[in-house]
């Protein structure tokens, strides 16, 4: 029972299907029970022809192979078919399309609404393949683009000829976007205050507009148009005049109202939570900060891969991690920080804590009040009565009970909770706070995460 029974149903149906029947037959079943009218309802009618497609794909695949579900997904990924459908002219439909999605295709009406960016030097290839001598294959080298202060001239002269292949294809995308009109062509695009980018699309066109076009006033700005008259009938019996003057939709003056949802989610620990809503730290300078994160990275990281090893290899395989030339630890760190990380492993009384069963750096996201949240939960255990989170708290100084622990933290796991019990409404959610010096874990009542809930 529940909101999943429909969807377990249908799989389950499927899947005891899949075994038995051909290729062919068990596709056909799928969209002939429902999976059809699904598609076009989400996708619309353009999805039926690659349901046609692929229908017929698999009576080919039939007539030349042994008809096994497996064998046929496999033939069809290694083909990389690809379906292109003669898009019609005609239709009341506005279709969203990249330049290069549009070869071939024609419509009545066209917009370019971004011809004012144009492609950044960012996008240049920082590796470089050069041929040698005679371009001899057996003579290739490759050359790396350094920051500009180190380039040599060689690297030099190939990121020229790269942007220049670039530009020649940017312009002939242009080509391609100011032919699919068959009537209108409206040019647009946002800039800033500079105006458009140098060479971009928009300056291109706009001088062979305002030299053949004209001036027209508009009560929201000023436009130019190049216009030609009219040779050909209109296909509908309304007259151009007639459609000049009907009245524009309101939604067609107006802004859109202000998006309901932050663009980016939010971390649990953003979220305000009072004075010194980030948590405590080990110390109030800059060196001693990046200190604390750095050693609190790497005990996280020796409780996300050790727990799975065997209790012999835990220490060397720990070691092992730690002396990686790149995390830049001194010997004395890499043997303080094993031991308190193998205090934690070993401590009988975290046991259940670090069972098989248990989630590591699972992710979550949902809506706590007005936020959207997305962040990591150390350690996630499941059981079948209970859900219990876990958070690494690496903070030298760790409080003797929770009523020292920092609000930031108290609110950072009444978000996970509030979180959770979406997911498992009939389980029973504990919240622990893992102190890893002294290999304390502190669960964290609910009553205290209850006064940091969000509504």
């Amino acid at each position: 029972n529940g909101p999943y029974k429909n969807a377990f149903e249908i799989l389950s149906g499927h899947l005891g299907r899949a075994d038995y029947q051909p290729p062919y037959e068990f596709f056909a079943d799928v969209l002939n029970r429902g999976g059809r009218k699904q598609l076009m309802a989400r996708l619309g009618s353009d999805a039926e022809d690659p349901m046609d497609e692929f229908l017929s794909l698999a009576l080919q695949f039939e007539r030349t192979h042994t008809p096994s579900l497996q064998g046929f997904l496999h033939w069809v990924k290694s083909g990389a078919t690809e379906i292109k459908r003669d898009m019609e002219i005609a239709g009341a439909k506005v279709r969203i399309m990249t330049v290069h999605g549009a070869k071939g295709l024609e419509a009545n009406i066209v917009f370019l609404p971004d011809t004012c960016a144009k492609p950044a030097h960012q996008h240049d290839n920082k590796i470089h393949w050069e041929m040698g001598e005679n371009k001899n294959p057996k003579n290739i080298m490759v050359l790396w683009s350094p920051v500009k202060e180190m380039r040599t001239k060689r690297v030099n002269e190939l990121i020229e000829s790269s942007r220049a292949l670039r530009e020649r294809e940017y312009r002939r995308l242009l080509y391609v976007a100011m032919t699919r009109a068959a009537d209108r062509l409206y040019i647009g695009g946002y800039a800033s205050d500079k105006g458009p980018a140098e060479g971009s699309w928009y300056e291109l066109m706009e001088v062979a507009v305002k030299k053949l076009g004209k001036e027209i006033k508009t009560p929201d700005g000023d436009i130019w148009r190049y216009e030609l008259k009219q040779e050909a009938k209109a296909d509908k019996k309304t007259t151009d005049s007639e459609t000049r003057h009907a009245p524009l939709p309101d939604w067609a003056s107006n802004p859109p109202p202000p998006e309901q949802t932050p663009a980016r989610p939010l971390a649990p620990s953003i979220i305000d939570a009072g004075d010194n809503a980030a948590g405590p730290f080990d110390g109030d300078d800059d060196k001693s900060k990046t200190v604390a994160f750095k050693r609190g990275r790497a005990i996280h990281k020796l409780l996300e891969i050790l727990p799975g090893l065997d209790k012999e290899t835990r220490t060397k395989a720990g070691g092992r991690w730690l002396a990686q030339a790149e995390l830049g630890l001194t010997q004395i760190e890499i043997t303080e920080i094993l031991i308190e990380a193998m205090a934690v492993l070993e401590n009988e009384n975290l046991a259940p804590l670090f069972t098989n069963n248990a989630m590591v750096e699972a992710p979550i996201i949902g809506r706590v009040g007005e936020h959207i949240i997305s962040g990591r939960i150390d350690r996630l255990v499941v059981n079948e009565d209970e859900v219990m989170i876990i958070d690494y708290k690496t903070n030298r100084n760790p409080p003797e009970n929770t009523d020292g622990i920092h609000p930031a933290y108290l609110q950072q796991m009444a978000i996970y909770k509030t979180l959770l019990r979406e997911i498992y409404p009939k389980l029973r959610i504990r919240a622990f706070l893992l102190w890893t010096r002294g290999a304390v874990a502190m669960e964290i009542p609910p009553k205290k995460l209850d006064d940091f809930k969000i509504s």
